[in-house]
């Protein structure tokens, strides 16, 4: 399976995980029956698992998509194009799949930006900031599972091979107002043109968001600075809630390889 391909049929599907999609393709003229989750990939006993948001722990009989897609390394988060070998035998501690795709997930820890009075200079503050950039980005929706915040961004770009940035960002002193932590989602085009929209998921360790494992921040209020003078916040609690539909989006315009 063609990885254009999955990616379009999973967008025109608008899946929800983890969903179980049929689409006739008329031109090849075959048809095609899988599902999507999204999860994290992890190691146990020389053996490569793919942990589901809601499948579970599943391990798929061929690891090459996660090769192919730079995510065959621990606590990776990513998409998973997939199907059971056999539905019968998911009550085992882990299930077999057949992993037709998978799309890799920025998995990243929040960033903690250097204030004044600190270990670094003004200058090297200025220059910090910089990288981090503020060009236009915005949060179009996101879940929390088990260990992640889990955001869909959306930016501008070419489609070219420039590697655009994404950060969750709060000061190094930053500390929560009544369990709010107020953070920023940064984006760094690299001067990349903004020809047109694209759409990406970044997720971050609940870890290393500022109070949470202490139990002090127990929501974050996320700015996003959209472009043309347009800055929102949005507000998301670190639970998670298995009694709401997590919406996955599969991404449009974004490859695997193009955000760090």
């Amino acid at each position: 399976m063609k990885k254009t391909k999955l990616l379009l049929m999973g967008l025109i599907c608008f899946l929800t995980l983890p969903a179980f999609v049929a689409c006739d393709d008329d031109d090849d003229e075959y048809y095609i029956s899988y599902r999507i989750d999204m999860g994290t990939v992890t190691q146990d006993d020389d053996m490569w698992f793919i942990n589901g948001d809601k499948a579970g722990k599943m391990l798929p009989e061929n690891i090459a998509p996660l090769k192919t897609n730079e995510a065959l390394q621990q606590d990776q988060r990513v998409i998973a194009y997939f199907n059971y070998v056999d539905p019968h035998t998911r009550n085992q501690s882990y299930t077999p799949i057949r992993l037709y795709d998978v799309y890799r997930v920025l998995t990243k820890d929040m960033y903690l930006m250097p204030v004044e009075g600190g270990s670094y200079t003004t200058d090297e503050i200025t220059a910090k900031q910089d990288s981090i950039g503020n060009d236009p980005i915005g949060l179009e929706s996101g879940f929390i599972s088990e260990r992640h915040i889990n955001l869909y961004f959306s930016i501008y770009g070419s489609g070219g091979n420039i590697r655009h940035f994404i950060n969750l960002v709060a000061d190094e002193d930053a500390a929560p107002e009544n369990g709010t932590l107020t953070v920023e989602l940064r984006h760094n085009n690299e001067g990349d043109r903004e020809a047109y929209r694209q759409w990406g998921w970044a997720a971050f360790p609940l870890s290393s968001i500022p109070g949470y494992d202490e139990g002090t921040t127990t929501k974050l209020r996320i700015r996003t600075d959209e472009g043309n003078g347009s800055v929102r916040y949005q507000e998301i609690e670190l639970k998670v809630n298995n009694d709401k539909e997590q919406k996955i989006s599969t991404p449009e315009g974004l490859s695997n390889t193009k955000i760090s």
